[in-house]
């Protein structure tokens, strides 16, 4: 079948090409079937028996009968914007085929009783009638509506009717009104019309009526003349092919089905054989366009081959058992090859597997091997076309069997429909099984996210600045390491101590980044005596937990477990974090690597003695056993200055004898100061560059000397190169090299002088540039200086200034001058923390009997200051409902933007000074009056407020911590039981025994429904006391 005519402009029409195929049994089904836009291929597999309603097919949509398929009792209506093979269409409808149908009702009843068989109107456009059989019927075809519908109908219809067969019919043979026609090669045949090589056997001729217009072209009028009106229409603007007039009558097709039961004798056995031998043809081209594009060489052009199969079966109209054999044969190959496959591979593009890909190639080549033989076959019989003889017949016979035989050959090895529905079942179950294992997932890291942790990965954010070694320097040392990692027979843990300063973390961060390349880093936990999280002993093994996690996929699922069965694990006592989160997951660790890596970095900084050796104790303790369960060498490098409690647990029993050590600052001393002249120069050189300063500079000399006063320090090297890097113009490098190079006159005996010389110069220098900027400059530098040193947790520049009430600008002059020992992010990045560059520097300005002189800051009374800034900063910024969550019984969980509604309400400095007040005042002299009075003002008036602060922080262990903190301070302080009025909420708190539990906070939290919030002062402390110990009571 080739389109041709008017349905071949605007692009023509593809019908159901490319969607799935769906034979339909009732008039319901093909009603479902057709709707949608979707492209699809309808098979109606019977005769269907219609209701009297026409079914409107819609778009992208081919209906197809089946050998002895149709529609009786009804007709098909095409609706608006439909692009597909039908009748009627209707409602403006483009570019629509129809093609092989039979048309058929009966001639007993009036003209008027049925409507036309194939009626075109409102204003439809771009339709090709081809290939069709009108029979038995009153009004047949017509183009157009009423005369009342010119406006609509006007400059519409453009219609090609080529090869159709009319016969036995009574009127509209077509009909054409207002439209553009173009007939051809009909067998009988106006508005405009082009007639073309038809044929009018015992027909009445062509007639104009009403001002229509036709111009007739080779047309074979039986022997008659028609009195025609010539129009302006002759030529198409649609590509067609004409036949010769001589062989129109007998090519024209009766259709694609079997006659209708009511189509008496007409058309008799020559009708049901071409109706099988068109069905045949349309089936093969069915499938030779399912299998086009697929991804199986030869199959098309072995399909399409068939249809020389056809040629033999032209000449064999006596034989109607042979086409109808071929026919059923040719049905198998498209319902159980040719539309499956093209349906599977479109919903699974990769379904042609190494199995079927040899299936498809032996059918490819059993059908080409058929081809050949039909095509020979039709070379001899070219002349005649007809199979007379017995041999002849045989041999055809033998065809059907053939194509039989590969057909069921082929579906016997497999269905490819069974094996889509099952690959579908497989891919179902997959798709079921990755969703579960995404919610598993999800949940796990839903728990997993509740782990408290710290920020102390050798790259986190809190580490801004760190760097590791560099390039050139520390190989020694950095070999020997490497060495004991790759070697999974060494010692599981490997002790780096040094004095401060002295390039341990460099190392740790650089060992660190080197295994994480290799992927055996399995966790870093870098200590920092200025951080309050990373200070934390409690948070080590929840923060490893949760590396673990993302190091190694199989530790999640235990992890998550032990999440599950213990929401608190990550608050519990650190033998039993160990035991939970890194003990148990570890014996289910499946890793490739022979070692992996645990780098624990700066140990002395752990806040407690008594954490630091758990720590130790812990991993020695269980290193060895874990690494043996798992056939996995354990290994742990701890890096720390000597203290005298971790140097003790190294030389004890249980990790003597399972550690090895390297002692920094025994390494030579030519070694370590040829690192550091290396570093010296190439960091200095690069202020020359920046500067263009003229070279040499510095020169050898004075590098040698800057490495002299190094003391072995890389400390001492990096801060000399911030301080000098810190100039404001190129001329001032010179000016501080000569200031850092100056004698110093002080005694030198120290191992820390010159890092102390150096820190003070920093400090003079800062602070005497400060003089020409700011009021009461010095005041300020001190103040800001000393907040910095002695804050628990490092604060943004912005909120520093909040807490010390002064301009955020001044504070920006005030640290400016101290980069090189205080990490000072851009103005861009206003919201992360001020930090000092290296606990070095708190030890010098700390520690009486260092060179700090004036800049001595005595942390006890330094942290009095800073406990009296955070109750007055939470004495002003304190308030009930600080959230506006409106009832005190709601869960914080039930609040979705919680954490944004305190944002908004609690500024960073408040809840720095809630979180941290008592332990500043835990720190500060005991029986200090000023600040026992504030801690009075505060109870009275705001202690239910801090609590519900902390509860809506999610701090509430914190909380207890801070009361205990403020339990021990009271009981040694001035305050007595016969104290004032005005102290008796230090009383209150003195007399708090020491709970654990949560709880504690809750039932202050419900003391608080009887204070009335709103007027703290509204009744006395001693009487919220009581209420409180009534609910304790309760509560225990």
């Amino acid at each position: 079948m080739v389109l041709q005519g008017h349905v071949t402009l605007n692009g023509g029409t593809t019908g159901g090409a490319g969607g799935s195929t769906i034979t339909v049994s009732s008039l319901t089904a093909l009603r479902d079937a057709v709707t949608g836009t979707s492209p699809k291929i309808v098979r109606i597999s019977t005769i269907l028996q219609g209701d009297g309603d026409p079914v409107d097919i819609e778009s992208n949509t081919s209906v197809l009968g089946s050998c002895g398929g149709g529609l009786t009792g009804g007709g098909f209506r095409v609706k608006q914007e439909l692009q597909r093979h039908h009748p009627q269409p209707q409602a403006a409808s483009t570019n629509i085929w129809i093609d092989h149908y039979e048309f058929n009702s009966d001639m007993d009843n009036s003209k008027d009783y049925y409507d036309g068989a194939c009626d075109i109107n409102q204003g439809s456009d771009s339709i090709t009638v081809s290939w069709n059989y009108f029979h038995d019927h009153y009004k047949t075809s017509l183009v157009g509506h009423s005369d009342n519908n010119g406006s609509e109908d006007k400059g519409h219809f453009l219609v090609t009717y080529h090869h159709n067969y009319f016969n036995h019919l009574a009127s509209r043979r077509p009909s054409l009104r207002f439209g553009t026609g173009h007939v051809y090669d009909d067998s009988r045949l106006g508005a405009q019309m082009l007639a073309e090589n038809n044929v009018f056997v015992n027909q009445s001729l062509m007639t104009l009526e009403e001002g229509g217009y036709a111009n007739p072209i080779g047309n074979d009028w039986g022997g008659a003349t028609p009195e025609l009106n010539p129009g302006t229409f002759t030529s198409a603007p649609c590509s067609y092919s004409l036949g010769a007039t001589t062989g129109v009558a007998s090519a024209g097709s009766p259709g694609r089905r079997s006659p209708s039961p009511n189509a008496g004798n007409a058309g008799g056995r020559s009708t049901r054989w071409e109706t099988l031998l068109n069905a045949t043809q349309t089936t093969l081209a069915i499938a030779k366009e399912s299998v086009a594009g697929l991804p199986v060489p030869g199959l098309e052009a072995a399909i399409g081959g068939l249809l020389k199969v056809l040629i033999i079966y032209q000449g064999m109209k006596s034989n109607e058992e042979a086409i109808k054999a071929f026919n059923e044969a040719v049905v198998r190959l498209n319902d159980n090859v040719a539309a499956p496959l093209k349906a599977a591979i479109a919903s699974q593009p990769d379904f042609v597997d190494d199995d079927l890909q040899k299936r498809l190639e032996l059918l490819v080549k059993d059908l080409t091997h058929l081809t050949k033989r039909a095509d020979t076959m039709s070379s001899r019989e070219r002349h005649t076309r007809f199979f007379s003889s017995q041999d002849d017949l045989g041999i055809i016979q033998g065809l059907n069997r053939e194509l039989d035989r590969i057909v069921m050959a082929f579906i016997s090895r497999g269905s490819i429909s069974a094996e889509m529905e099952a690959r579908a079942a497989k891919m179902e179950a997959r798709v079921a099984k990755e969703l579960a294992q995404t919610l598993v997932s999800a949940e796990q890291t839903r728990l997993i996210e509740k782990l408290p942790r710290a920020q102390a990965r050798h790259d986190s954010a809190s580490r801004f600045g760190a760097n590791p070694c560099f390039q050139g320097t520390r190989s020694g040392i950095l070999e020997e390491i490497s060495a004991w990692i790759d070697d999974p027979s060494t010692r599981p843990i490997f002790w780096l101590s040094g004095m401060a300063g002295i390039g341990k973390s460099t190392i740790a961060h650089t060992i660190a980044e080197q295994e994480e390349k290799k992927h055996r880093l399995a966790a870093s936990f870098f200590f920092s005596r200025g951080e309050a999280d990373r200070r934390n002993p409690h948070l080590v093994y929840p923060t490893i937990a949760f590396q673990l996690t993302r190091f190694d996929s199989s530790l999640r699922e235990p992890i998550a477990q032990a999440l599950e069965q213990d929401a608190d694990i990550g608050l519990a006592m650190m033998q039993k974090q160990f035991e939970n989160l890194i003990a148990g997951p570890l014996a289910k660790l499946k890793v490739s690597a022979k070692t992996i890596l645990f780098v624990l970095d700066a140990l002395d900084e752990c806040s407690s003695a008594d954490g630091a050796r758990e720590i130790l104790t812990r991993w020695a303790l269980e290193l060895p056993r874990i690494s043996t369960q798992v056939g996995v060498a354990l290994k742990v490098l701890i890096t720390s200055r000597p203290e005298l409690h971790i140097y003790n647990e190294f030389n004890g029993p249980s990790l003597r004898l399972i550690s090895q050590s390297c002692v920094l600052h025994d390494i030579e001393k030519s070694i370590v100061q040829t690192d550091i002249g290396l570093f010296l120069t190439q960091h200095l050189a690069g202020l020359a560059t920046r500067y263009d300063v003229r070279r040499p500079w510095p020169t050898v000399a004075e590098v040698n000397a800057l490495v002299s006063r190094s003391d072995n320090l890389f400390i001492f090297a990096s801060t000399t190169v911030n301080f000098i890097g810190g100039v404001k113009s190129g001329r001032s490098l010179q000016h501080r090299l000569d200031r850092l190079l100056k004698p110093d006159p002080n005694d030198t005996t120290s191992a820390f002088a010159q890092l102390d010389a150096l820190y003070q110069q920093v400090l003079e220098d800062a602070e005497n540039d400060l003089e020409e900027t700011i009021p009461n400059s010095k005041e300020t530098f001190r103040r800001v200086l000393e907040t910095i040193v002695l804050l628990l947790d490092p604060l943004p520049s912005t909120s520093l200034a909040a807490l010390l009430s002064l301009q955020h600008d001044d504070v920006l002059t005030t640290v400016q001058d101290l980069r090189s020992i205080l990490v000072t992010p851009a103005p861009s990045e206003s919201s992360e923390p001020i930090r000092f560059f290296h606990p070095s520097f708190y030890d010098f300005i700390t520690t009486p009997g260092r060179q700090s002189g004036r800049f001595l800051i005595t942390s006890s009374e330094g942290h009095a200051r800073l406990a009296k800034l955070c109750l007055e900063t939470m004495q002003s910024l304190l308030q009930k409902d600080p959230c506006s969550l409106g009832s005190p019984w709601v869960l914080h969980s039930d609040v979705a933007d919680l954490q944004v509604r305190l944002d908004g309400a609690a500024p960073t400095h408040l809840r720095y000074s809630c979180r941290f007040f008592g332990s500043h005042i835990s720190l500060s002299p005991r029986g200090d009056e000023a600040l026992g009075h504030l801690l009075d003002v505060f109870c009275e008036s705001k202690l239910l407020m801090w609590l519900e602060m902390m509860s809506l922080s999610g701090d509430i262990d914190g909380a207890i911590h801070s009361i205990q903190l403020l339990k021990s301070w009271c009981h040694v302080s001035n305050t007595t039981p016969e104290a004032t009025k005005s102290d008796r909420s230090l009383l209150f708190i003195r007399t708090i025994p020491a709970f654990k539990s949560s709880q504690l906070i809750w039932s202050v939290m419900r003391t608080a429904s009887y204070c009335n919030f709103n007027h703290p002062f509204a009744y006395p402390p001693d009487i919220c006391t009581r209420l409180f110990f009534h609910s304790l009571q309760i509560v225990h």
